[in-house]
Parts: structure tokens; C-alpha cells; sequence
């Protein structure tokens, strides 16, 4: 499960950069389509790991990735590899498409697209994270005590990236349930990292609704450590905007540092009266936290949380875990 996983994650990356890099180059002059059912009749120009921009005759709008509709994905995917000169290039995008596309929950243009590039490539067939429903035509070999503690490590750092992508490419309402192993272990793995998306999801919504309410008004910082004197006014799902000096200025939340966001959760909390509903922040801030790196900070967190409400005790050395 886990091996399947990072090769998910790997394919996925590599199919969105593919994509960054064509719009850059020669752009996508087809229309598009977005989740929420706007269809827009337009040129992608430009693109960067975060959004493309189309121009439509009314200007420039920018649209996230995880926005755009899988179909639309899959159109600019065959719109470039149309353009593809490299047989094995071709095969590598097919590929990578397929898989993303069957993380998207669009199955069969997966395996056709996966079994078109496994007809130019056989060995990547085998290189293919298979679906739960495969079945190896040889039992694969147990692997050895090493093997076994290697990945784990190497899933382990990939955590952090794992769980941004469940978010970007919504796992969390898609693939995460629909995949089955009869492993316990990787059961108990996977709803585990349901339960961690759940509480980060309901922690950021939360801020949202504060942001909306009443603002924040303390600075806030990026990752990259920059400190941003202002008020934050405004906040949606995917972005807060900060009242700054020389106007506003837009911030993904996925810029803001760890520490913000936790800043942001003592800030609000101070002024939450309902017993119930601060244990309930405290503890999706804790789970939070740890997600982000926070160790220390999000068992105090959790550990308040329990203080309250002591059957989340139980919980907590599970959500602890890396």
C-alpha cells in the first residue's frame, strides 16, 4: 500500500509538471472546464504549481490546478502528447496521466491510457501501481525486515507532501475510500490518514469563518519565514487576503508558516466561550500541528483537548504518529 502510494504521488507530480511546462511553452488553446461547471472559452498562457492563467476576452483569470475538471486535465494532456515526437516521452505521459487519471476516479480512461503506454514501454507495466483489484500473475515475495523499515522511512518523509496532495487532488473524497487491502496494517494506515485530513480540513474551515467574522489583526508569516505586517480581512478556502500598507495582498494558505496558523488558532480561541467547542478546535489545531511538523506543540494541544473531553485520550497516541 504504502509503495503504491508514493508511486501515486510521484506519477501525479510528474503529470502536472508536464502540463506547467507545455502551457508555458506553447500554451492551451482549447476551452475549459472547471469543478465548479464554469466553462471558459479561452487561451492558457501561463501556468505554475499553483494555477494557469487563461485569457478570455473579458482579461486574464486565474484558475488553481485542483480547480480544473479531471476531463479537462486529461484534454490538455492529449492536446501536448499529440505533439509528443518521442515514442518513450509519450509512453512516460501516458503513463503518468493514467495514473492520475485513476486517482481522479476516472477509471477506465485510466487503463486506457496506461495500457496504451504499456504497449510502447511493456516494463512499465510492471513499474504501474496497480489497482486493488489486480492480481500479480507470480505471489510478489515477502519483503525483508530492511526493505520493510527503508520504505517505511521513506513514506515517513513523504508524509507532509502526501497529505498537500490529498488536499490538491481531493484523495480525501475520492481514491482514499475506494482503495481495499486486506492488509490490517495499511486498513489502519489509511484510516488513519482519513482521520488526520478530516481534522485539518475542519481546522482551516474554522479560521475561514473567524478570518470572515471578526479578522485577524496580527501579523502573519510565510514559510519562507518573510513577516507580513497587516490585517487579515478576508480568507476562502484556498487563500487569505491581507490588508498591507500598499493595498491588499493575496497568500495561499499553504505560504503561511506553521506558526501562523497555530498564532491564528490561540487568537481566536481566546475568545471561544462554549467549553465543547474549544476542546473540539484544540484538538483539530493538535492534530493539525503534528501534520505540519509541530510535534510539541500539537500533543499540548491535544492533551487540552482531552482534558475536557477524556475519551479523546484513546486517540491520541494515534494521531501522534508520524
Amino acid at each position: 500500500m504504502k509503495a503504491i502510494i508514493l508511486k501515486k504521488i510521484a506519477s501525479e507530480t510528474d503529470f502536472k509538471k508536464r502540463l506547467e511546462t507545455d502551457i508555458n511553452r506553447i500554451g492551451y488553446p482549447m476551452p475549459i472546464d472547471t469543478l465548479d461547471k464554469r466553462h471558459l472559452e479561452g487561451v492558457a498562457h501561463k501556468a505554475d504549481s499553483k494555477e494557469i492563467v487563461v485569457t478570455i476576452p473579458s482579461g486574464d483569470i486565474k484558475v488553481r490546478w485542483p480547480d480544473l475538471s479531471p476531463v479537462t486535465l486529461l484534454a490538455m494532456h492529449e492536446y501536448f502528447t499529440a505533439k509528443e515526437t518521442n515514442p518513450e516521452q509519450a509512453a512516460l505521459r501516458n503513463r503518468d496521466a493514467g495514473v492520475t487519471a485513476g486517482c481522479l476516479g476516472l477509471t477506465k480512461e485510466s487503463q486506457a491510457l496506461m495500457d496504451k503506454a504499456s504497449q510502447k514501454n511493456p516494463v512499465l507495466r510492471e513499474e504501474m501501481p496497480r489497482s486493488p483489484q489486480s492480481k500479480s500473475p507470480t505471489p510478489s515475495p515477502s519483503p525483508s525486515p530492511a526493505d520493510t523499515a527503508m520504505l517505511k522511512a521513506e513514506f515517513d518523509r513523504n508524509m507532509p507532501k502526501f497529505l498537500l496532495l490529498l488536499r490538491e487532488f481531493r484523495w480525501k473524497q475520492i481514491p482514499l475510500n475506494k482503495i481495499r487491502t486486506s492488509n490490517p496494517d495499511d486498513e489502519a494506515q489509511k484510516t488513519l490518514l482519513s482521520k488526520k485530513v478530516a481534522r485539518e480540513a475542519e481546522f482551516q474551515k474554522r479560521l475561514v469563518a473567524d478570518i470572515n467574522r471578526i479578522g485577524y489583526p496580527l501579523p502573519v508569516e510565510k514559510a519562507n519565514k518573510q513577516r507580513i505586517e497587516g490585517a487579515v480581512r478576508q480568507a476562502t478556502e484556498e487563500e487569505i487576503v491581507v490588508t498591507v500598507a500598499s493595498g491588499n495582498l493575496s497568500l495561499h494558505w499553504n505560504d503561511l508558516s506553521p506558526s501562523t496558523l497555530l498564532a491564528m488558532h490561540e487568537y481566536f480561541t481566546a475568545k471561544e466561550t462554549n467549553p465543547e467547542q474549544l476542546a473540539r478546535r484544540n484538538w483539530e489545531a493538535g492534530v493539525t500541528a503534528v501534520c505540519l511538523g509541530l510535534t510539541t506543540e500539537g500533543q499540548a494541544l491535544m492533551e487540552k483537548a482531552a482534558q475536557k473531553t477524556p475519551s479523546l485520550r484513546d486517540e491520541m497516541q494515534l494521531m501522534l504518529k508520524p
